[in-house]
Parts: structure tokens; sequence; C-alpha cells
């Protein structure tokens, strides 16, 4: 926790990535687009689920960055308030419970998008497309992902900053 807030004393990160608005794909696929407007050309297909950050607003279309830092625009109504996460690793281990000591139950791969279902402390409970349960470290998550506004940082860490984030015993630690 130190070396989280050493950095972001130090490069002035806080309120600005604190507040940030998720919504997640409410359907099977959603189109982004360069524009808004339903003839735009399409950028990439958003699955259900996805977390997808929202940046603005205008009449019925969001401009919206995904896990990737990709940005483009998708029509406000294909959006819900689910709260939901995205691997944002190579791989990420799904735990029986939250914490390191619990049982390894099944390995995700980078982009699977889950819904988020509880939290303990750095520890998110997630369930799958088939409502299978399991815990993931935050750490190795991207989207909205519960009771702790801590949603984003740890990717603007990892990417912005060149920071890497990893988990040693129950301590989430920053190194260089």
């Amino acid at each position: 926790m130190f070396w989280t807030g050493a950095f972001i004393a130090a490069f002035g990160l806080g309120s600005a990535c604190w507040g940030a608005e998720f919504r997640a794909v409410g359907i099977d696929r959603a189109s982004v687009r360069a524009e808004p407007g339903a003839r735009a050309r399409v950028l990439w297909q958003a699955e259900f689920r996805a977390p997808l950050k929202i940046l603005r607003q205008e009449d019925a279309w969001v401009r919206v960055q995904d896990y990737r830092r990709k940005t483009g625009w998708v029509q406000e109504s294909l959006l819900d308030d689910l709260p939901t996460a995205i691997v944002a690793v190579q791989m990420a281990n799904v735990r029986k419970g939250p914490g390191m000591g619990f049982e390894v139950v099944w390995e995700l791969d980078r982009g699977y998008p889950l819904r988020v279902v509880d939290r303990r402390e750095e520890w998110v409970k997630v369930a799958d497309q088939d409502d299978v349960l399991g815990w993931v470290h935050e750490s190795l998550l991207w989207g909205r992902l519960g009771q702790d506004p801590q949603e984003g940082l740890d990717d603007l860490l990892r990417t912005d900053l060149g920071v890497r984030l990893h988990t040693d015993g129950p301590l989430l630690e920053a190194s260089l």
C-alpha cells in the first residue's frame, strides 16, 4: 500500500481515477464505433458483460474505453449498470475462497468478462456466464470491482507509469 500511495502522490493521481464510472455491455455483442451514430465505422465488438469506462456522453451515445485503453462510441441503450470486471493480465487464477491459501479451481485468460458478486478486501468474488462462482485478486482485474473505488487504478499504474503490480503473500506490492 505504501508504494501505491507514493505513486499517487508523486504522479498526481487521485480523484480523477477514483471516481471512474463503469457500465457493462448488456447484450451478446455491442458494436464500438469510431464516431457517435449507427452508420459510423465499427472499431470492434465488445462482449456481453465487458466493462467499459465511461468517458463522456453525447445524446444517446457514450464514449467509452476498454481495458486495453481502446476508445470508441457505443449506443447508451446497449449498456447496463451490472458490476462487471475483465481479466486484465495474461492469465488469472480463480480460487475457492478469498485468499492465496484457497485451491485454484480454474484459470481464465486475458479478456474474459465476469460479473462481480462480492468483495472482501483485495479479493473479488466473480461469476462467469454460467454463474460458476470463484475469487480473483483485484490486481488481475479491470472494471467495476465493487464497494472500494479502486476501479482502474491498478491498470493506470500498470500501464501509464510502467509499474508492475503483483501479489506476494496477502499484500499487494508495487515494483518497478
